[in-house]
């Protein structure tokens, strides 16, 4: 393989102000002043399941000061941008974390719900309810607040106010939950639960969208869009919108595609639900993505859920997993780009209701869990596992 190129489609997050918003197996086919970093919390050393796997511990971890008084409805992020860490949260807003350093480097406020940041070169797209009222034509209903932002200095690069008509976009509106954000060529479709609204990038117009969500990796492979999801617990291949195969083997999470030039194939890598003993297991397998043949598969390690992915340079995997059913222990388990397990970190023990997110670059791994604490560790990958020792995922034998 000449080329390596890690696919992952991202989500988002946003803010401004008035008219001119500025920072404040088988196949079926068919920039504020920061806070000084707060020791890392300390993980339990009491869960057996773990006690004979390699461990890791955080450089550092960062406390996000909240809004007092704020509610929290939403919590999204980490994304990575050259070393720089972006999280939001609805009673924080937007926070730009130096990775290297634990510094905070930048924020911007909200008023209510946030999504995950999304990554455009080295800028990042910030979605959410404005930060200060905004006043709209009696026919249109304002969604929020778009900035472009670039990711180290948080200066602005463009900024809208979202708002459509609300014949288009009531439902829209009034739709729950997370939020999810994408790059559609010269707009940003923006999609919760099962709506979804299309946004013109440069006047901020929002109109009705298909409410059909769209893959959650692709690639363009020979001149056709392959997309890969997950349709009813089953891994899914369509190209050019048209399925091609269908798994039969229940996948627990989707992760991303290891997309090489032709004539290698890309490789889709995902998290299949095992049983190990009495308990329940997780396993990372590839797939040939032409074809859906099944390929490689890891080691299982313990768990019964995956919280959270993040998928780097040279197939580096990250998953954040659910140990048991006690809702309090959960941890980081990270996989050179083999699938070969490098290290674990248990999370502070404790009843997890807010979202654990994860990112990663070539250097280190990011955590925003709890709602309001940013963790890095280092991928510290030492022989054998090292990318000098250890081939790449495109000198493997492929399915």
């Amino acid at each position: 393989m000449s080329r390596l190129a890690a696919v992952v489609i991202v989500l988002v997050a946003c803010s401004s102000r008035d008219d001119r918003p500025r920072p404040s197996p088988d196949v079926a086919h068919p920039a504020r002043p920061a806070p000084s970093p707060s020791p890392a919390p300390s993980p339990s050393s009491a869960w057996p399941e773990l006690e004979d796997l390699p461990r890791a511990a955080p450089t550092y971890t960062v406390a996000i000061p909240r809004r007092a008084g704020a509610p929290r409805f939403h919590v999204a992020g980490p994304v990575l941008v050259d070393g720089v860490a972006v999280v939001a949260a609805s009673d924080v807003g937007f926070v730009a974390v130096d990775a290297a350093s634990g510094r905070v480097v930048w924020t911007r406020p909200v008023q209510g719900h946030v999504a995950t940041p999304l990554v455009e070169a080295r800028n990042v797209a910030l979605l959410g309810g404005c930060a200060e009222p905004v006043a709209s034509a009696p026919d249109d209903l304002a969604l929020g607040c778009l900035s472009i932002v670039e990711a180290a200095s948080g200066r602005d690069v463009a900024a809208q106010i979202v708002r459509g008509s609300r014949r288009d976009v009531a439902a829209f509106a009034a739709t729950p939950g997370p939020s999810r954000l994408i790059r559609v060529g010269d707009s940003y479709r923006w999609q919760r639960e099962g709506t979804a609204v299309r946004i013109d990038a440069a006047t901020g117009r929002a109109g009705p969208a298909s409410s059909a969500a769209p893959p959650a990796v692709e690639v363009i492979y020979r001149g056709q869009r392959w997309g890969w999801s997950i349709d009813d617990e089953v891994l899914v291949g369509r190209v050019d919108g048209h399925e091609v195969w269908r798994h039969r083997r229940r996948v627990a999470a989707l992760v991303g595609v290891l997309a090489p030039e032709p004539p290698q194939v890309p490789v889709v890598r995902a998290v299949a639900a095992v049983t190990r003993g009495s308990s329940g297991a997780l396993t990372i397998v590839d797939v040939e993505g032409l074809s859906g043949s099944l390929g490689t598969a890891s080691h299982s390690v313990p768990g019964i859920q995956v919280l959270a992915t993040a998928f780097g340079d040279r197939g580096i995997t990250a998953l954040a997993i659910r140990l048991d059913t006690s809702l309090a222990r959960d941890y980081l388990a990270v996989f050179d780009g083999n699938t070969l397990l490098m290290w674990v970190w248990p999370l502070p023990e404790k009843p997890r209701a807010d979202p654990v997110g994860l990112a990663l670059d070539g250097e280190r791994v990011v955590v925003f869990h709890d709602g309001e604490l940013v963790s890095v560790l280092p991928i510290a990958l030492q022989s054998p596992t090292s990318p000098s020792a250890a081939p790449a995922p495109s000198e493997n034998a492929t399915p």
